[in-house]
């Protein structure tokens, strides 16, 4: 009896590697400066993550870029662990790096009058495991000053 619960166990794991997971929703929550410099500045990035599959989401970790206005703002990497509840969110919190020629090139053009708001887009991969390597995600949006 243990040798075919065993063949279950196994038949059942292996089966996990052909679930199909949907793309989870990545938005940008929130983006505080952290640390400025010189010749560059930190800024702690605030992403929700929404979880639309009917199971939990082990992510390992992430990478992603955060454009503003069509043009390269900051890259993130980080190997934080956080689970995702099934159907639920959370909030993962990640430190970037820009320089402040970045910075300067969209205060300018929103001086000048050239740019009406401050656009976002967003994309990247969530890591999960082996089974499921990477789940690629992406969303546009518009930054306020109420965004926390």
């Amino acid at each position: 009896m243990p040798i075919i619960l065993s063949f279950l166990l196994l038949a059942g794991c292996s089966s996990l590697g052909g679930i199909k997971l949907e793309k989870p929703n990545v938005t940008l929550a929130g983006l505080s400066v952290a640390q400025m410099d010189l010749f560059e500045q930190r800024y702690l990035v605030k992403l929700r993550i929404q979880n639309p599959n009917d199971v939990a989401l082990p992510i390992k970790g992430m990478n992603f870029n955060l454009d503003i206005n069509d043009k390269q703002f900051a890259r993130g990497v980080t190997s934080k662990a956080v689970s995702i509840p099934a159907l639920g969110e959370g909030v993962v919190e990640v430190e970037v790096v820009s320089s402040i020629m970045r910075i300067m090139d969209q205060l300018r053009a929103l001086e000048a009058g050239r740019l009406e708001g401050l656009n976002y887009a967003l994309t990247g991969n969530l890591i999960l495991s082996k089974l499921v390597p990477k789940l690629p995600f992406e969303a546009k949006g518009e930054l306020s000053s109420s965004a926390k």
